[in-house]
């Protein structure tokens, strides 16, 4: 049995105060203490954690913040070391400290999370009595890849697809590709359809009032702002007895906004809507270990093993195979959930079942016109400036 804790995290009167309460969760034990900001500037918060230069020392005036002079977080990691296990830090975080960086939790000069904890941003109690019985058959995913035309960078979307088909093409997935990019699309296919996993892939920002948004599609390719309660009312809720994990794989969609009243895109998902679990960049991420995160998280959920594992798994290898580079991004990698604990959502032993889906390329005869030989091929701008220019006429 893992060894799991509940922290929360509170202000005092005291602005530089917090309230800090560990609970026990087998034992129902609570024991609870008050804590200062553990030294932590408001640059540290907010900007240094970001350069590996810095990390070691932020995650472990993190440490220090949460162990206290009791020593909760060590007694913690000594219970579950003991039992051969991770420890499990379901982490309820006040507004004041909602965005900051704990997946960089260090000890002894090593980070945590890679191999000795897991970290769950709990933001509510919602399934906390829910049990989820694996299914016996692959994973279902649904991938969706925006990039409206007026934005910059474009996102290569076609490419984004051919590289999740690449990632998952041999492993035991059912994968299905809404290609459209639009809310309405996405809202067509989970009507229809029933998905385990809705994975959005695209650019996400956040604007001057502190709303969070996600920058989808229209029919035409143009930009069109989706906000969490119309992700979730215009397509999401079709999908709500099925959905065991979102990921928005848009950068900042797991930043909470500094001194404005909102939260998270993640988070509000989670919140308001009792959307299972939510699994977000907490800044800008790099394309590159954005797609090795994806690659090692669905190669361990359609093997059977459970979100944390997977996000584990994931971390494990962002740090390793990019420990040289000046962006890290396996500390970005924010995972927000409710109180319905992620359990494995297929069995395991699932056969993979081969998708070439690699696109291959030829010339025409005597002519240097290059053509589709096999593959797949997404939504053509073609069709969406064909369409613009219909309505506009």
């Amino acid at each position: 049995m893992s060894v799991n804790y509940e922290v929360s995290i509170d202000p005092t009167a005291d602005q530089q105060t917090y309230r800090i309460t560990w609970l026990n969760i087998a034992a129902q034990a609570q024991d609870a203490f008050n804590q200062s900001d553990g030294k932590l500037t408001q640059d540290e918060v907010q900007e240094l954690w970001l350069s590996p230069d810095h990390q070691q020392e932020i995650g472990q005036k993190l440490f220090r913040f949460l162990d206290g002079d009791a020593r909760h977080l060590q007694r913690a990691l000594d219970e579950a070391a003991q039992q051969g296990e991770p420890l499990l830090l379901q982490l309820r975080a006040g507004k004041e400290v909602a965005d900051w960086p704990f997946e960089l939790l260090a000890q002894n000069g090593a980070f945590l999370l890679p191999n000795r904890m897991h970290l769950l941003r709990q933001v509510s109690d919602w399934g906390a009595q829910k049990i989820t019985a694996p299914a016996n058959r692959p994973l279902r995913l649904l991938f969706m890849a925006c990039s409206a035309q007026e934005v910059t960078p474009r996102l290569d979307f076609e490419n984004e697809e051919e590289t999740i088909f690449r990632v998952t093409e041999k492993l035991p997935i059912d994968m299905e590709l809404e290609d459209s990019g639009s809310l309405e699309g996405l809202q067509q296919r989970l009507e229809t359809e029933a998905f385990d996993v809705v994975h959005i892939s695209g650019h996400a920002d956040i604007d001057y009032n502190g709303q969070s948004f996600f920058i989808m599609e229209d029919e035409t390719g143009r930009r069109r702002d989706v906000f969490p309660p119309k992700l979730w009312r215009d397509a999401l809720i079709e999908n709500k007895e099925n959905l065991r994990l979102l990921f928005l794989s848009g950068c900042r969609t797991g930043e909470t906004p500094p001194e404005q009243a909102t939260t998270s895109f993640a988070q509000q998902l989670v919140e308001n809507f009792n959307v299972p679990a939510v699994l977000s960049w907490g800044r800008s991420v790099a394309d590159d270990q954005a797609t090795v995160a994806e690659e090692f998280i669905y190669h361990e959920l359609s093997r059977g093993r459970d979100l944390l594992a997977a996000v584990q798994r994931a971390r494990q290898e962002l740090l390793d195979r990019f420990q040289d580079s000046p962006d890290q991004t396996w500390p970005l990698l924010r995972l927000y959930g409710s109180g319905m604990l992620p359990q494995a959502i297929v069995t395991k032993g699932q056969k993979a079942r081969p998708k070439p889906r690699l696109l291959v390329h030829t010339f025409l005869k005597q002519s240097q016109v290059q053509v589709l030989q096999t593959g797949f091929v997404g939504r053509r701008r073609q069709l969406q400036q064909s369409l613009q220019a219909l309505r506009h006429d």
